[in-house]
């Protein structure tokens, strides 16, 4: 019998590894960087005063600053910025700080930076200027501080379909500006609007003629319409596109509209793709079926895709199926209903696992190895199960700001396994936010905490059925 450590440690090679080094999980991290992404001021604080180098980049070329900025800390942006960070220090692909504070909702990392003497008009690898990422991520607010700031922007069919700007996108098209042609930022009108849901917007332009597959650049990738609509939530707009029959093909990486709204947890938008004829037992560009990332974060999308003829038992290269994922992951509402479908618990890894091993050689898994002991009683009993809760509520009031990140990190997580909640379980956990706003798709919730407020960003729950799937916490 191999022992829960060995397990552990062949399953977290073969498996986290392999499936997230691409996810930044297995980079390597200097001591500043690992603190910075633990949001630790202090220890950030402690490791300046020791000398720790401030400009060193982690394996993957990022400095603790563009960390900070992506990770919306403001109190590790100014202790780094106070220190003399370089604002203008560039990943290898060229990403840079600045340009990370222009595409965020909101403007705060922005003036930091900007008020630390940042080049307005820093490029990355692409050409692109923040300026330009704000224009494209839709934020007005931040495209009006930056050519304020002396940004060079100049407004075209593109920028304006991204921004949701119904009446220049009009008068453009009246100009006879090309409805189809990309700008220099690398993406079509169609593919802008679509992006951000602009749904006026989309719908004037296929009025005009749009190619309704027309694409263009995110990052390094040539994504379509149809994919920006669905890795970001865009449902009204999907509901437009589909119904002009555009194609499902996947993206210039191999990712499909339907991997893209499983893994972002977009519930409706799966079923929509679905109901056009989107294949249930394709593949991630890794060779994981769709139905990993369902069993990992978003067990409501299992039935649908299983419903549609994916392969409850399929597995990857390792040998893992849906179930032994679902049992890592710690995800109890997945295990529960893959075994309600005919998941085997006996499948086991090409390392000879099974779920209930995997289970029994991690902490906090107790519940899951409940459930799989004795699978046929927990089916029956699976509300029992799925009422259980393992989290004690807390007063957000009596946490510090990073306390709360800190507890939220499960449901969070950049760049790792998260945990998923329901509207209820989250409000049971963290109590009710002091406000909530909403605005074309996105939440926006506040806590108060004893030394500020936090802003929690987020799919509109009504978008995702029911879920709390949260895009960004920062301070406010």
């Amino acid at each position: 019998m191999r022992s829960n450590s060995k397990i552990q440690k062949v399953f977290l090679l073969s498996l986290a590894c392999s499936a997230l080094a691409s996810r930044g999980i297995c980079q390597e991290q200097t001591r500043l960087t690992q603190a910075v992404l633990r949001d630790d001021v202090r220890l950030v604080k402690q490791l300046l005063a020791q000398g720790e180098e401030i400009n060193r980049t982690n394996k993957a070329g990022y400095t603790p600053l563009m960390i900070a900025v992506s990770r919306t800390n403001l109190d590790i942006v100014n202790a780094l910025l106070a220190e003399g960070a370089d604002v203008n220090a560039k990943s290898w692909y060229g990403w840079n700080a600045l340009y990370s504070a222009a595409i965020k909702e909101k403007p705060i990392m922005l003036k930091a930076l900007l008020s630390s003497r940042a080049n307005v008009n820093i490029e990355d690898i692409n050409g692109l200027t923040p300026v330009m990422g704000a224009a494209l991520w839709g934020r007005q607010e931040n495209v009006e501080i930056l050519r304020r700031a002396g940004a060079a922007f100049t407004n075209d069919l593109v920028y304006s379909s991204a921004l949701g700007e119904l009446d220049k996108v009009r008068d453009f098209l009246t100009k006879g500006e090309s409805v189809n042609a990309w700008n220099a930022a690398g993406r079509s009108p169609l593919a802008a609007a679509a992006a951000n849901g602009h749904l006026a917007v989309v719908n004037l332009l296929l009025e005009h003629g749009a190619d309704v597959n027309s694409d263009g650049k995110d990052g390094g990738v040539t994504n379509c319409a149809l994919c920006f609509a669905s890795q970001n939530g865009r449902t009204e707009v999907v509901k437009a596109l589909l119904g002009k029959k555009v194609n499902l093909n996947a993206d210039s990486a191999g990712e499909t509209p339907l991997y893209k709204a499983g893994d972002g947890g977009y519930l409706e938008i799966v079923k929509l793709l679905l109901d056009h004829g989107a294949n249930a037992s394709g593949k991630k560009p890794n060779g994981e079926p769709l139905l990993f990332s369902a069993a990992q974060k978003h067990a409501e999308i299992i039935a649908p895709l299983l419903n549609a003829g994916a392969d409850v038992n399929a597995t990857n290269e390792v040998g893992s199926t849906a179930l032994i994922i679902a049992a890592y992951y710690g995800n109890a509402d997945s295990v529960l209903t893959l075994l309600s479908k005919g998941a085997r618990v006996s499948a086991k890894t090409t390392e000879g696992f099974t779920a209930l091993q995997v289970a029994r050689s991690l902490k906090d898994r107790e519940q899951i190895i409940e459930i799989l002991s004795n699978p046929d009683e927990a089916v029956k009993n699976a509300a029992k199960f799925r009422s259980a809760k393992s989290n004690i509520p807390v007063d957000s009031k009596s946490l510090k700001k990073a306390q709360w990140k800190e507890k939220a990190r499960p449901y969070w997580n950049p760049g790792g396994a998260i945990k998923v909640a329901t509207v209820s379980e989250f409000k049971e956990i963290f109590g009710e936010p002091s406000k909530t706003r909403s605005t074309e798709g996105i939440a926006f919730w506040y806590y108060q905490c004893s030394d500020g407020t936090i802003q929690i960003e987020l799919i509109d729950p009504q978008m995702s059925g029911g879920r709390i799937i949260i895009k960004e916490i920062s301070d406010y």
